[in-house]
């Protein structure tokens, strides 16, 4: 596996762990059994995550100065005090890093299979959705209760603390639930698309240089200068 491959997987890896930290916030507050199993396993995997990364660095207490909002939320306190739930915002602090690191190659995925787009269009959804469900909901008294209700059952199938109790509740609450799934989806399909898709044109590339060697005796001034250029780039790029 080359180095540009490694960090694509990378990169898929800590998006993994960012989407289970924005979910584990979601569920700071909750007493509901299911999702507290489900933020059990969430933190299992920041555990194990924090646990290897520390067990592979060389410099064991560099790793611990870097990393201590990580060390923090992977330990279980909110196991023991209810207040300490809010460590697990420190999770969301890893989205910050790698949006920095990885601001390009974010950006390529974002717009793979027009999934700029399908977020746009679902954030527009939430929001409207907020603002029919306050209109016909008793139980919702204010527009953030709206917004809340929308982000937690489009990302979650939500959990129950606010629950629709009009037909017109419902019925949008099954729209938003089908629009989480959807876009669960389609960022997964995003983000393979993006990684064959680099493949692809890396083998592409690689074959017309073997069939430019096959005849290179034929070749002109202008297309050896190509096949030049083509190889300093794939050079470049291994050493990136």
């Amino acid at each position: 596996m080359n180095e540009k491959t490694k960090q694509k997987w990378a990169l898929a890896y800590e998006i993994t762990l960012v989407s289970l930290a924005f979910i584990s916030v979601l569920f700071i507050w909750t007493d509901n059994v299911v999702l507290m199993v489900i933020d059990r396993f969430i933190w299992l995997a920041f555990f194990i995550d924090v646990l290897i990364r520390f067990t592979r660095a060389r410099k064991k207490m560099e790793y611990v100065k870097r990393n201590p909002f990580d060390i923090i939320a992977a330990i279980p306190l909110d196991a023991i005090f209810q207040t300490a739930r809010i460590v697990r915002l420190f999770r969301v602090l890893r989205f910050f890093a790698i949006t920095r690191k990885y601001l390009g190659t974010v950006r390529s995925i974002i717009k793979t299979n027009g999934l700029d787009l399908v977020l746009t269009a679902t954030f527009v959804l939430i929001f409207g959705a907020a603002i029919i469900v306050k209109e016909v909901e008793p139980n919702m008294t204010t527009y953030l209760d709206g917004v809340w209700w929308a982000l937690v059952t489009t990302t979650t199938v939500g959990y129950g603390d606010i629950s629709p109790e009009t037909g017109t509740g419902r019925i949008v609450a099954v729209i938003l639930m089908f629009v989480g799934i959807g876009l669960i989806g389609m960022i997964t399909s995003s983000i393979t698309t993006f990684f064959l898709k680099g493949k692809e044109e890396k083998d592409e590339t690689v074959v017309f240089i073997q069939k430019q060697l096959d005849r290179f005796e034929e070749l002109s001034d202008k297309e050896v200068n190509r096949l030049i250029v083509l190889l300093e780039e794939m050079k470049k790029e291994k050493e990136l």
